[in-house]
Parts: C-alpha cells; sequence; structure tokens
C-alpha cells in the first residue's frame, strides 16, 4: 500500500494505517506500508515500480495518484499486476481505463468542496480564507474549486482568497495567516483549510483576536485538536473522507481477486464525504479511539449474527450457488455465523417462502445484528423488512433489488444496474443483427427482471428490432435444474418450429442458454443469434464454439462476499461506504475475451492451499462435471446433486398408446352424443317435453359435458403451459355450466312445490331468473379460475421423482394461490351440498313437471365423481404414478359424464316419440305430500254453464274465458267443493291458485305441454288435474259440443275444506 504521506506521521496517515491493521487481522495477507522518505512524485513513481518489478515484487498494489508522474508509473505496471488507486487521483481513476486499475477508493473531492462551500453559504460568511499547503496535488485543487463554486454560485459578491502555506515552516503560517486576516477586504469571517496540522494555528491566531466562535472555520479530515473544537462549537464541521476505509477496502477486493478471479466494475467506491458536526462528534471519537467510555454503544467486535437470504434455486443457477459460496467464504474470515434457508427451501423459486423464513429469524430469541438478502420485490417483504428497521437491524442487499433498494432502507447495493444490464444486452443484440428476438423470462414475479427486461425491449425497438411474444406475452420456464432442460429445450424448439423469422434468443440464467443451445441442434437456423445474462462453464465453453455470441457477468460469489464484509466495517469500526450501489456487473464476455475466463477455475485464477477455488462434493460429481462453484452439472441421463441417479432415457408421460386412445376415443363418442343431443333438442324445440324443459338449459348443460370431456385430450401426450391452463378452465366452466343449470332448474321447482307463493311471486320465477341464477354460478366460478390463473398459472414440469425417474406433472409455481384453490373447493362443495338438498327435496314431483328424480341420481354421481376427483388432484403423481392417475382420472369423469347425459336427456328423447294413446302414465309423488283426508272427489258443476272457447289447442292459448267479459290472464274459472280456482296462463305452464274464505292462497303448477297427458281424441291436450290417490274423474263441459276428461290433483292438504263433506 504506496501512499504520498507518511503513514505514521501521527494525523490523517497514521489513522489511514488503522484501517490496514484491522482488516488483516481478518484476512491474514502481507500487507506493507510505503512511503517516500521526502515528498516527492518520482520517488513514489519508483516505489510503485519497485513493488511491481523490483525483488520484492507484490501480488497486489494499491497506490495513491497524486500526480501525472504517478499516474505514469501507475499505467506502465497494472498490466503486470492488478491495482487499486485510493486516496487521491480520482480524476483519473474515474476513467479507469486510462490508467488500467482495478478500482478508485476515496472521496470526490471536487463535490466533498461543493457542499463544503454551500454549507459556509448558509452559514452567512462573505468572505472566506482558503489555506492550500499543496497547491500542485490534484486532490488539493478540486477541492477549492468544487469549494469556490458552491461558495459564489448564488451570490456573486463573496469572496473566496487562496493563500498558500508551506507546514514544514509553521513559524511562517502563523505570520500569512495573521497578515491575511489583517489586510484582505472585506474582512475575513470564514476559514477553511485541507490539513489538521493547520487547526492549531488557526485556532490560536483566532483565539488572540478574542474572534473564536465569532470567525468560523472548517477543514478536511480530523485530529485530536479538531475534535476538541469540534466538541467546544469553534469548528464548523470537518470533512471525513474516512481514510480508514480508503486502505480498509482495497485488500478485501484484492482477496476476492485472488481467491475468484473477480473485481468490481464501479470506477470508484466513495470513502467520503461524510462531515462530522459538534453533533455526530461522539461516534467519530470511539472510530479514533474505541477505548473511550460507552464506545461500547457504536461497535462490537464479537461474532456477529447475520441474516442472508437469496431468492434464486440453489443448484438450478449457478450465480445463486456462488453467492452462497461467496457468503459462506466471507463468514468464515470475519467471523460471522449466518442464518439462511434450509437445503429444501433453497430448490424452489417462492418469494412467500422467503418471506417467512425472514420474518421468522428475525423474531427468534437473540441478537440479529444485519440483513444481507436479494429483493426482487419489495411488495413481499415490506412487512419482515419494517420490523428489521424497527429494532435497528442493519440491511444491506445484494444481486436483485438496486432500484429498490433505497424504499426499504438498505444501507448499500451490491449487484448490477438492472437497467443498464438490459440496455447493454439490448445494444449488444442489434449490433450483431438481431431483427427478432424472444425473451425468455425464467422468474415472474422479480421487479428487477422485468427492468432488465423492459430496458432490453427498448434497447431492441430503438435499434430497429422486435420482440416476440407468445400468447401469454412472455415466456416462463420456472424450474431450472438440469433435469427440467429437456422440457424448457422441447418448448423452445416448439416456439423456433413455429415462427421462422425468430433470429435470436436472449436468456437471464445460464441454465437457459443450455436448453436454447439443445433446442437448436434440432432446429438449426444459420446465423441465429444466443446471447444473455450468467456465467457458467458450459456458456464459456458455447462462447468458444460460437454457439453463444456473448454473455454478460453479474459475479455473484463477489456480491454476498463483499456485502457481507460490509457488516464487520460497520458493526465493528462504525464506517460505511457512501455508494448507493456497489456495481459487480454487467461484464461483457464475448469470443475476444472468452480465453481469460477459461481454465480450471473461472479464468486464470490461483490455486490455493491445494483447494481449486471452492471444493466439489467431497464423492466427486460421478456422471457429470464439477463447475467452478463447487455444483455439479450432470450428464445428459443422469441427475441428483452428485449425478449419481440414472434417469430413464424417456420421461414419463401419458403417451399415446392403446389405453390412453381407447380412453379418448370413449370421450369423444361422449362429445358427438352431446352435439347429436344438442341438434335433435333444436329441432324439437317445440315439442310439448322439450319445450316444457326450457332448451336453453339443457343445451348449456351438454356443452358443460363436452368440456369435460375435452379435458381427457388435454392430458395426453407432452404437457405444455397452454394445455395445463386450457385443462383446468375447461373443467373449471364445464361444471359451471352443468351443475349451476342443473341446480337453477331444481331450484326452480323447489320454489314452486315447497313453498306459498302468491300469484307474483310464482309469475316471477321466469326463464331470465333461472338463466340470471345459473349465470351467477358460471362467473364466480370464472372469477375464481382467473384469480388461480393470475396469482400462481399453472404449468408443467418435468422432475425427478426420486426413484430414477423423470415424470411430468402439472403444478403451480408456488402456493400463492393456495387462498383461491380453498375458495374454489369450498364454493364447488357448497353447491353440491346445496344440488343434493334441492334433488332430495323436490325427487317426489311429477315427472311430466321436471326430471326429479333424474336430477337427484345426477346429483349423486357429481357428488361420487367430485370425491374422488379430489382425492387423485391431491396425491402426486410420483406415488401412484403418472399413467395410473390418467386412467382413474378420466375413468371417474367418462362414468360421471355419461351416466348424467343419458339419464337427463334419453327419457326426453323417448317422450317426445311416444302414441298419443299411451300418454296416461304415472305420476310420482312422495307420500309426504299425498292428502290423507281425501277418499276421493265428486262431481261438481262448472260454476255458469256457458263458456266458450276460440281455440282447442292448450299449448297455443290465445283467447280468455271469463263470465261475460274479458280479464286480463283470467283463461279459466270454475267452483270445486266451495273454492274458486282461477288458472292463470303463465308461458308454457298453467298457475292454479285457490282461495276459501278464510283468503288462504295455495298455487301449484300445470303443464300444458304433457307428453303424457289426456287428450281428446283429435289429439288436442286438455288441462289436467289429478288428485294422485284416487284418479277420480270430475267431468267438465265447456260447452254441448266438446267433452273434456280432467283429472283433479290437490296440492298439499292444507287446500281442502276439511269439513266440506266427501
Amino acid at each position: 500500500m504506496v501512499t504520498h504521506g507518511d503513514w505514521f506521521d501521527g494525523g490523517f496517515w497514521s489513522s489511514a494505517y488503522r484501517g490496514i491493521t484491522a482488516v488483516d487481522q481478518y484476512l491474514k495477507l502481507n500487507i506493507t506500508g510505503l512511503y517516500p522518505n521526502q515528498l516527492s512524485q518520482q520517488a513514489i513513481a519508483d516505489i510503485i515500480y519497485d513493488s511491481a518489478f523490483g525483488n520484492n515484487s507484490y501480488n497486489h498494489i494499491g497506490v495513491t495518484v497524486s500526480s501525472d508522474t504517478v499516474a505514469n508509473a501507475v499505467r506502465n505496471v497494472s498490466s503486470h499486476v492488478p491495482v487499486i488507486a485510493y486516496n487521491a487521483g480520482i480524476e483519473l481513476a474515474a476513467s479507469s481505463s486510462v490508467l488500467g486499475i482495478e478500482t478508485f477508493v476515496g472521496q470526490p473531492e471536487y463535490e466533498a468542496g461543493l457542499k463544503a462551500g454551500k454549507i459556509f453559504l448558509e452559514k452567512g460568511c462573505k468572505s472566506v480564507l482558503g489555506l492550500m499547503h499543496e497547491p500542485n496535488q490534484l486532490n488539493s485543487k478540486s477541492r477549492f474549486k468544487g469549494f469556490r463554486t458552491g461558495f459564489v454560485m448564488e451570490n456573486s459578491s463573496n469572496v473566496f482568497s487562496e493563500l498558500f502555506v508551506d507546514l514544514k515552516q509553521m513559524s511562517s503560517v502563523e505570520a500569512k495567516i495573521k497578515n491575511a486576516l489583517d489586510t484582505l477586504t472585506p474582512s475575513v469571517d470564514c476559514i477553511i483549510f485541507q490539513n489538521t496540522a493547520l487547526t492549531a494555528s488557526v485556532y490560536s491566531e483566532l483565539q488572540s483576536r478574542n474572534k473564536t466562535g465569532v470567525i468560523y472555520f472548517a477543514g478536511w479530515d480530523l485530529s485530536p485538536l479538531t475534535v476538541e473544537m469540534l466538541e467546544k462549537g469553534y469548528q464548523l464541521f470537518a470533512i471525513d473522507q474516512q481514510e480508514f476505509v480508503q486502505v480498509y477496502i482495497p485488500p478485501l477486493l484484492f482477496l476476492s481477486k485472488y481467491y475468484s478471479y473477480t473485481k468490481v466494475t464501479s470506477p470508484i467506491l466513495f470513502s467520503g464525504p461524510a462531515f462530522v458536526t459538534p453533533e455526530t462528534i461522539q461516534l467519530k471519537k470511539c472510530q479514533i479511539d474505541a477505548t473511550l467510555p460507552n464506545c461500547d454503544s457504536f461497535f462490537t467486535n464479537r461474532t456477529l449474527n447475520v441474516i442472508f437470504l437469496t431468492h434464486g434455486a440453489l443448484g438450478n443457477d449457478p450465480f445463486w450457488t456462488d453467492a452462497y459460496n461467496g457468503a459462506n467464504f466471507a463468514a468464515k474470515i470475519f467471523n460471522l455465523t449466518l442464518s439462511t434457508l434450509s437445503e429444501t427451501d433453497r430448490k424452489g423459486y417462492d418469494l412467500k417462502k422467503v418471506d417467512a423464513v425472514l420474518e421468522s429469524l428475525i423474531d427468534e430469541p437473540g441478537q440479529k445484528d444485519a440483513i444481507v438478502l436479494s429483493l426482487p420485490n419489495t411488495a413481499e417483504f415490506s412487512k419482515s423488512l419494517a420490523k428489521a428497521k424497527a429494532k435497528n437491524i442493519t440491511i444491506i442487499s445484494y444481486g436483485a433489488g438496486y432500484l429498490q433498494s433505497q424504499n426499504f432502507g438498505s444501507s448499500i447495493h451490491v449487484g448490477a444496474n438492472e437497467r443498464e444490464v438490459g440496455e447493454k444486452a439490448g445494444k449488444n443484440f442489434i449490433l450483431l443483427g438481431a431483427k427478432n428476438t424472444v425473451v425468455i423470462n425464467h422468474e415472474y414475479g422479480n421487479k428487477d427482471l422485468e427492468e432488465r427486461i423492459n430496458a432490453f425491449t427498448l434497447a431492441v425497438i430503438e435499434g430497429g428490432g422486435k420482440i416476440k411474444e407468445n400468447k401469454e406475452g412472455k415466456l416462463n420456464f420456472f424450474e431450472m435444474s438440469s433435469s427440467v432442460l429437456d422440457y424448457t429445450a422441447i418448448q423452445i424448439q416448439k416456439l423456433l418450429e413455429e415462427d421462422s423469422s425468430i433470429d435470436s434468443i436472449i436468456y437471464f440464467n445460464p441454465s437457459i442458454a443450455k436448453a436454447i443451445t439443445m433446442a437448436l441442434k434440432n432446429v438449426p437456423r444459420k446465423n441465429f443469434i444466443v446471447g444473455g445474462v450468467g456465467l457458467s462453464k458450459f456458456v464459456l465453453e458455447a462462447i468458444k464454439s460460437g454457439s453463444i455470441a456473448f454473455t454478460f457477468d453479474e459475479q455473484g460469489f463477489l456480491q454476498s462476499y463483499l456485502a457481507l464484509s460490509l457488516i464487520r466495517l460497520q458493526k465493528q469500526y462504525g464506517y460505511e461506504l457512501q455508494n448507493d450501489l456497489i456495481s459487480t456487473g454487467p461484464t461483457l464476455i464475448n469470443l475476444s475475451n472468452v480465453e481469460k475466463f477459461i481454465s480450471d477455475c473461472r479464468g486464470d485464477t490461483s490455486i490455493i492451499n491445494g483447494e481449486e477455488c471452492l471444493a466439489c462434493p467431497v464423492d466427486g460429481c460421478g456422471s457429470g462435471v464439477c463447475m467452478d462453484d463447487g455444483s455439479c452439472v450432470c450428464n445428459h441421463g443422469w441427475s441428483g446433486e452428485t449425478c449419481s441417479i440414472l434417469l430413464e432415457t424417456d420421461p414419463i408421460y401419458v403417451k399415446y398408446s392403446t389405453g390412453p386412445i381407447v380412453l379418448m376415443s370413449i370421450a369423444a363418442f361422449g362429445n358427438l352424443l352431446c352435439f347429436v343431443f344438442i341438434v335433435f333438442f333444436y329441432v324439437k324445440r317445440e315439442a310439448p317435453p322439450i319445450k316444457s324443459s326450457s332448451p336453453i338449459f339443457i343445451v348449456l348443460m351438454l356443452i358443460g359435458s363436452m368440456l369435460i370431456f375435452s379435458t381427457i385430450f388435454l392430458e395426453v401426450g407432452i404437457p405444455t403451459v397452454e394445455t395445463c391452463t386450457l385443462e383446468m378452465w375447461f373443467f373449471a366452466i364445464g361444471i359451471g355450466l352443468l351443475l349451476g343449470n342443473l341446480l337453477a332448474k331444481t331450484y326452480r321447482i323447489h320454489k314452486i312445490f315447497n313453498r306459498t307463493l302468491s300469484t307474483t311471486a310464482v309469475r316471477g320465477i321466469k326463464n331470465t331468473f333461472v338463466l340470471a341464477f345459473s349465470g351467477c354460478i358460471l362467473i364466480i366460478e370464472v372469477i375464481i379460475t382467473g384469480i388461480l390463473t393470475i396469482l400462481d398459472p399453472p404449468h408443467k414440469f418435468l422432475l425427478d421423482n426420486g426413484k430414477g425417474n423423470r415424470i411430468f406433472i402439472c403444478l403451480p409455481r408456488s402456493g400463492s394461490a393456495l387462498p383461491a384453490i380453498i375458495v374454489l373447493i369450498i364454493f364447488n362443495g357448497s353447491l353440491m351440498l346445496f344440488a343434493t338438498y334441492l334433488a332430495i327435496r323436490v325427487r317426489g314431483v311429477a315427472t311430466a313437471y321436471n326430471e326429479s328424480k333424474h336430477i337427484l341420481i345426477s346429483v349423486y354421481n357429481l357428488n361420487f365423481a367430485v370425491i374422488i376427483l379430489l382425492v387423485l388432484v391431491f396425491t402426486s403423481s410420483s406415488v401412484i404414478g403418472v399413467e395410473p392417475k390418467f386412467f382413474l382420472n378420466s375413468i371417474v369423469i367418462l362414468i360421471t359424464n355419461l351416466s348424467i347425459i343419458l339419464n337427463l336427456f334419453v327419457p326426453k328423447i323417448i317422450s317426445v316419440y311416444q302414441k298419443t294413446d299411451q300418454t296416461k302414465t304415472q305420476f310420482s309423488s312422495s307420500k309426504s305430500n299425498e292428502p290423507n283426508n281425501l277418499s276421493g272427489i265428486v262431481s261438481s258443476t262448472v260454476k255458469g254453464s256457458s263458456y266458450n272457447k276460440s281455440a282447442a289447442d292448450f299449448t297455443n292459448i290465445q283467447a280468455v274465458w271469463t263470465k261475460g267479459s274479458v280479464v286480463s290472464n283470467i283463461t279459466a274459472e270454475w267452483e270445486i267443493m266451495n273454492f274458486s280456482f282461477i288458472v292463470l296462463k303463465e308461458r308454457n305452464f298453467l298457475w292454479v291458485q285457490s282461495q276459501n274464505s278464510n283468503s288462504i292462497a295455495k298455487s301449484f303448477m300445470l303443464d300444458l305441454n304433457l307428453t303424457t297427458g289426456i287428450r281428446k281424441k283429435d289429439g288436442t291436450p286438455v288441462l289436467i288435474i289429478r288428485e294422485k290417490k284416487s284418479n277420480s274423474e270430475l267431468k267438465i263441459r265447456f260447452n254441448s259440443q266438446q267433452e273434456y276428461d280432467i283429472f283433479v290433483d290437490l296440492l298439499p292438504p292444507e287446500v281442502y275444506h276439511k269439513s266440506t263433506a266427501v
């Protein structure tokens, strides 16, 4: 570590050297502090050359770039030895390519001066004296340049006077200060200086003039006297560039470079400016001397307890494996105890699970010092992070979350700017000639990934290209373990086959890159462009061979390693970097530089202590290759963490074999039967048996049955996202149509025959009402299914079943939609119970009026089927097997669906073709509805013997019977046993209302379209009123020319006048 000052000067550089001592107690490196005996820029340059090429050559060099001479030396050695600049030379370091350095750690001096000038301006200073002790030093010039801008920017009459002083001749310094205060016009009211050695001289002069607290002064850096001046309020502030941090950080970066060939891409890591004021001086005092009283409240050197979480699936993406390895590496070095996800929890992408683990860890007993985590979507973590902030737990984000990091209180983010990643990738695709690009999103709900995609899309479109979208608007491949690559490749291959104009694909996960190349082997394309984000050994080899054009690296190991290293810096020493982002990418890797990254251990990294980067599994990788991050990539046909499980050549799914084809044929027959029924009922819609059953409901139920039959076809073959989604929707809508309309019809019959209704209420139960009833059920089914699709759409994955086989299964991505699934089950279960109740209630109603008995049988069948299907849904395919589960599921659907449509609709078809003379059929009735106080019916004469009927056909009644004058809706009026009955026409039904002397009204329905009704000899249907028990006939003459046979059905017993003689 080379400096232009004296490491042991007792001031600034001695404070900086404490940073070297502090970091090396953990890193255990051989760090040497070098400086010239006499301040000479050439002497500094000579030290740099000797460090790189001399007898004591060093692996890495840290240097203050204090002049052009030093900069030239750095430029000459940086190609031979990694160099990090610190403290001085930020102007040159801002363009690291000029010097060839890794990065710069220090303070942006112009910005520090600018802020200082503004503070003086706000304080009301008019004339400021600036003491310059290094007029040729770049940092010194920048500081005062910034100060001048900040001080005079709003008031040009302000005066800033610079005075050169030589610190080696302190007596002359004091004389110059005295003279300036005496002679400058306007009179000096504030002073600023850049070295703490000037504090004593300024204070002494002001004290002699009795101007302390009147003429304010401030400066860069701190010393014991500076602290005293701040405590007394004489010094306005001290600009702390945190020299401790400037020398603490470079060794951290050197170690990461040495072990894992990683380096930050941020050109500058800000150590300052941090402004120390009288209000914050206590913390700074403890930083200078941690042995002072009460400093324990600021710092600790104990083992730190850190919660470390990642949202990515370990083992499925080399990036997250890198991140875990970097975290463990840092924890071992810096004495950290990590609380993290279990091995099971690391194997899937489930943000709610990660948040639940985070909240439980925060609530655990014991001190939690910090949280280091990736945050793809802060909305999922808002509650737990708020709890962390309330407990004063430090939060640092990495990997994902930069654009949201400030919103949840993260002190710093280590990673990449997602928009920069997407924009650079998009521009690279355009440069390579991409015209129609497929974007693969492997993590839905990851807001940072969406930012990448949006920036990529914008860059491509602005460059003249376009983005290819599938039916959902995007592609989503979730599980990225080696066992799912075949499935992913199939989906990509299908997409390429469907659209020959696709000429490029971008990935954001290196596992997907492998799937893309697998697909392209089956669908070869000339000049096809593959590129993306993520690094693995496979990707590097593919770039070298030309099958992948480029990739961007973000260095997961470095991200987690640095994030955890900064926890120790903050908790033990009280320092923080001032960046909001430490950038670790994106670093472009293409054919021009890929060789630099290909070796036994991520590029040209050295082997340390016999370990190659990070250790492979103890038992090796079996039939696979050990990656640099310690994970195993399995050869084709093998699986498991150590590639020791032999897979079947072909994955298990429902193939087009004899059994499935037979079941599909039966389902096809069922659909054909439904279609034939629909056509028949449309053609015969005016036939009385059909018309009385409302054909619209019959058709809707048949359509529902067709959709349910069709789910069987969707289960056969290699599944896709589309078939998964269609299967769910077909079943939901099918059940909604079938059960909803069945329930609505039964509900109408129940309302009529099981409660007393007024004429108005009875007449309100029309087809429109029943349609609305069933429509509401269908809409609720659609809404719940839509919520399921949005929250957690179904996908089919190719997964290991733990028995050496791979199986296709259809599953949601996570458990986020579980509440909606529970609501759907409860809703349909409630409908089934209600349907069963209604079917039982109306089972004894005359069959001519409704299909009550058939409905009851159908409802029982549905109950049986739903119970079995629910058991099958929640039974894993790995337990009973994919094909056995398909057979059970299909057989239940076929038996249930066929029995329902045959039971409900075949009797109606038969009744249409029954002969007229066979119409006197039996009507069903439960015993509870039979009158128990009536032994017969006596003849009665119609009140008023003269009734005229203008139309004989009751199915088309237009005329109105009345006693003399026309009364609306009254069809006939007569008196039986002292009761007045009014028959009202309502569409295809007659509503008969009885009224007795006590005004007790009872209603029942008569069907004018009776299939088996009594007819005249000429075929004209007649009104039937029949009492079940006796079948006694009552003859009523409407006129002298026609005679009708009318049976009286009296409902229920209460309609009879019990005192009437029989």
